[in-house]
């Protein structure tokens, strides 16, 4: 019986110096990657891309902290329905945003054309494309991982970024980079059109400015150029292989119908994908509810779930 408890005690020992070696290696490990000079640090207007006579440019926010030796992306496409917006964040993207910095993110915001007579699809999601080139060419240069290549986007943005994650290698115009091709580690769509060639979750007056809308992005009407509509449809390209994505979306959006996330969602099942769906009840496009009323969850909480997606496909 003496032996047994000595050889217990042994057992104990041997454990406990196992875990205190292992929790000052992690403590050890965390210090070192973390004397990282460029941690915190911004770098702005960075050239990937002329085309047409236009330098394109791109920002990087480093992260606050780094958790892995090699620093995931987290690559943001602005919304604005592609004729308008831009990369530069404001405060509140930035409150955002830092939240996942502090995970350990590093925050790459693309400029992009923005269409009107001259400039159509796909060439902003060529340009798209070519920023997800370049990063994974020159992001070592920074310390980023170009295996942690994901893609997160608002609205118009949404939509680039489940096309680009799902079908980003077919669409380019830079010669330079035109032998590059990418993989995506995961995706982020956030109240983004799903399915171009379905307005029928519009009222009639909405359903005119869509309409309008669209033919501004692919030069002509649905019935004129369906190819390029269904083209530009992220529906039309998720399967079993796609990258795991994560889609959230206000059942009250009256910019884009919250049918086109659950058309989307369907869809990605019946296909075998990995996606996760978070409808945000009483949430309008920009995730604000009635004034006087609360959504569910809280957005707070669907932040929280987006972080979890993201550490899970990021930190092993």
């Amino acid at each position: 019986m003496k032996k047994f408890r000595n050889r217990i005690r042994k057992v104990v020992v041997i454990a406990a110096a196992c875990l205190i070696i292992a929790f000052v290696s992690a403590v050890v490990y965390y210090l070192l990657i973390n004397n990282n000079p460029n941690l915190g640090r911004v770098y702005a207007n960075i050239p990937y891309k002329i085309t047409s006579g236009q330098e394109l440019k791109l920002d990087i926010y480093m992260p606050e902290r780094q958790l892995s030796p090699n620093i995931p992306m987290l690559v943001f496409f602005h919304g604005g329905g592609w004729d308008s917006g831009s990369k530069n964040l404001n405060d509140s993207d930035l409150e955002t945003f830092n939240i996942f910095r502090l995970l350990g993110f590093a925050i790459v915001s693309v400029e992009y054309r923005l269409t009107n007579k001259n400039i159509i699809f796909p060439a902003p999601f060529a340009d798209a494309s070519d920023s997800i080139r370049w990063l994974h060419q020159n992001g070592s240069q920074y310390g980023l991982d170009n295996r942690k290549i994901n893609l997160i986007g608002t609205s118009a943005g949404g939509q680039m970024a489940l096309l680009e994650g799902l079908a980003g290698n077919q669409f380019k115009d830079d010669p330079a980079l035109a032998d590059v091709t990418f993989k995506v580690n995961s995706i982020v769509s956030l109240c983004g059109p799903t399915d171009l060639t379905d307005l029928s979750g519009y009222d009639d007056v909405a359903r005119v400015d869509a309409a309008k809308l669209l033919e501004g992005l692919i030069g002509g009407s649905m019935e004129e150029m369906p190819s390029q509509y269904a083209l530009a449809s992220p529906i039309n390209h998720i399967n079993k292989h796609s990258p795991p994505t994560l889609i959230s979306h206000g059942t009250l959006d009256e910019r884009v119908p919250f049918q086109q996330a659950v058309k989307f969602y369907e869809a990605a099942k019946k296909a075998g994908a990995r996606v996760t769906f978070i409808p945000v009840e009483n949430a309008d496009h920009k995730f604000k509810a009635p004034p006087g009323e609360t959504t569910s969850p809280l957005v707070k909480d669907a932040l929280r779930q987006i972080c979890i997606f993201l550490l899970k496909r990021n930190l092993v």
